[in-house]
């Protein structure tokens, strides 16, 4: 019996998404391919990344939910990194490891995962806009065929901004769905806040940037719709507040226990002022392993947005102006992108410097040229809206661009530095995680005198106890606690080797006692002569235990909605 003509219809429909899937996915493994090779290299923060995954697995395993410290991490004196670092790469890097891949790997695996979903996503929100195939896969080729892109991987190694590419295509994919037509589709409404919690949990400055242009975008859309109206309004506000009250177990404990920190010392070290980049550089910077140097473009990384974005974005530009009603498209969302890839350009220059005169925002971004991210994601979407609208020669312009992109970017998605190989066991050791890393100081209590210990005392192999008079007996450490018997002739201070922060208790024959920072900043405290069964242990605070509740409750009743309208509507997501 002959196939059906709608079942032929359904098997080459099948067969075109699959191809473009392959498509996709072979361009981006293509920019990618040198992390495919054994080992690992040099980068701003890679090796970072890979030592914070090993101890944050180790943390993790051993019962800690959320993880906030790290017990084993600067020198093995303990660090509360994750109370304030994005972590959801982390959780993704630890399943990972568990699945057999090694800590190294998981850090590849990771990057090379969220590139794929970056360019997934990218033409999943092209396509949704313009039904055109061909414009969504060339535009979303370029999301990751791109300068910004290749130095966040291959010269700083920054993980956190690498996931954060998922979320920019991803949100406005989403937004598009729900707030872009006459209909909202209710499991786009309701992805919003799960989607919006991941990119808090995946990068602290990228989620606050995306989140504003989400809600730029949103609007946008709305106004397009004649749909400022009450109701869509306040389903915005609820898919903002619920992204917020989900991730409330991260971001709250960071925002109120900031001043405990180190990280508003550092702006000395890390000064905004000297990392506006000239606009000369964005549109032609060389390509070298550096860091970020802007005023000495010959000593920096560079800071290019791509001659390819550049043609791409000025011939949309031209095109836009010179036809006052542009077919097969919405002219105002082309203007829309390209003020969001203006602006974000305008952002990254000294022209914005006193914006950030304004504290709260120099607070939040040091790197005014992580806006390069906002203008990659925004210029690809213009080119592939532009492809999208011409009637004649798209596939010559579009062969063009991706053939101007391999031969002026193939070099860049290669690995510069010098390669090395690095076990689990060498990410693990007290002494790898500090050696040279001076950045991880960051998120060092304010009182911890680090290298005023290590000159003295070196590395702690264990967390256990030390006592200037007191004998320490039966000493024992699970997971976060530490316990020991400990014998006082006179007044004695019993110090454990871990830095104090707020959290760490000690308690003694069941009774609470006082603890305190010493003067290297570690926990300390005070026990009466006799015989005393010490323990001091890492706990939540109030306002942790209040986070946990907020985002426990949000997960609860997000899910239990989410659950209830996909039973009632099903998958409604079309494309």
């Amino acid at each position: 019996m002959s196939p059906s003509p709608a079942h032929k219809i359904n098997s080459a429909r099948i067969k075109k998404w699959l191809l473009t899937y392959v498509v996709l996915a072979t361009f981006t493994l293509l920019a990618l391919r040198n992390l495919l090779a054994p080992g690992f290299f040099e980068t701003h923060d890679g090796i970072v990344h890979v030592m914070r995954l090993a101890h944050f697995d180790q943390a993790f395993l051993s019962g800690q939910f959320p993880v906030r410290w790290l017990p084993g991490w600067m020198a093995g004196y303990g660090s509360p990194v994750f109370n304030f670092n994005w972590n959801l790469p982390y959780y993704a890097g630890v399943l990972l490891h568990q699945a057999g891949l090694s800590y190294v790997e998981s850090i590849k695996a990771v990057i090379i995962v969220s590139s794929l979903l970056s360019v997934l996503f990218c033409f999943l929100f092209l396509y949704q806009m313009t039904h055109n195939r061909l414009g969504a896969v060339v535009g979303a080729i370029l999301y990751v065929w791109a300068p910004y892109y290749f130095s966040d991987v291959f010269i700083r190694g920054a993980i956190g901004e690498t996931v954060s590419f998922v979320f920019f295509p991803l949100l406005f994919w989403l937004a598009l769905l729900a707030f872009g037509q006459p209909r909202s589709n209710q499991l786009a409404l309701l992805s919003l806040p799960w989607v919006l919690a991941a990119f808090i949990l995946g990068h602290n400055v990228m989620s606050l940037v995306g989140t504003a242009v989400f809600i730029l975008y949103s609007l946008f859309l709305l106004k397009s719709q004649n749909n400022l109206k009450m109701r869509p309004l306040s389903l915005l506000v609820f898919s903002l507040l619920g992204g917020i009250a989900l991730s409330a177990f991260f971001w709250l404990p960071a925002v109120a226990e900031k001043k405990y920190d180190q990280v508003s010392h550092l702006r000395a070290i890390y000064n905004y002022q000297d990392h506006f980049v000239p606009v000369s550089s964005l549109l032609f910077s060389p390509w070298r392993y550096g860091y970020s140097n802007p005023s000495q473009p010959d000593k920096s990384m560079s800071f290019q947005l791509g001659i390819v974005h550049w043609v791409g974005i000025t011939v949309a530009l031209v095109w836009v102006y010179r036809r006052r009603k542009v077919p097969g498209w919405d002219r105002n969302t082309v203007i829309f992108f390209l003020g969001l890839c203006f602006i974000s350009l305008l952002g990254v220059t000294r022209l914005v410097q006193p914006l950030y005169g304004i504290s709260f925002i120099s607070g939040l971004n040091n790197f005014p040229w992580r806006l390069l991210e906002v203008a990659t994601f925004s210029s690809s979407v213009v080119i592939g809206l532009f492809i999208s609208s011409l009637k004649r020669r798209a596939k010559l312009f579009s062969a063009s661009l991706l053939l101007c992109s391999f031969i002026l970017y193939w070099s860049y998605g290669r690995i510069v530095t010098e390669k090395y190989s690095l076990t689990d066991q060498q990410a693990l050791e007290p002494v790898a995680a500090t050696n040279g890393i001076y950045r991880d100081t960051e998120y060092l209590p304010l009182w911890a005198n680090y290298f005023a210990l290590l000159e003295q005392r070196g590395v702690s192999a264990e967390r256990h106890f030390r006592s200037d008079s007191g004998t320490l007996t039966n000493t024992t450490t699970h997971q976060l606690t530490t316990s020991a018997l400990v014998t006082c002739q006179a007044e004695c201070a019993v110090e454990l080797e871990q830095f104090y922060f707020p959290g760490w208790i000690a308690a003694i024959d069941g009774h609470n006692i006082p603890v305190y920072a010493n003067e290297f900043g570690l926990v300390a405290t005070k026990l009466t002569p006799g015989v005393h069964e010490l323990s001091v242990s890492f706990v939540d605070t109030p306002v942790r235990r209040i986070a946990n509740t907020v985002s426990l409750i949000s997960l609860l009743g997000l899910g239990g909605w989410t659950l209830l309208v996909r039973l009632r509507y099903g998958s409604i997501y079309q494309i």
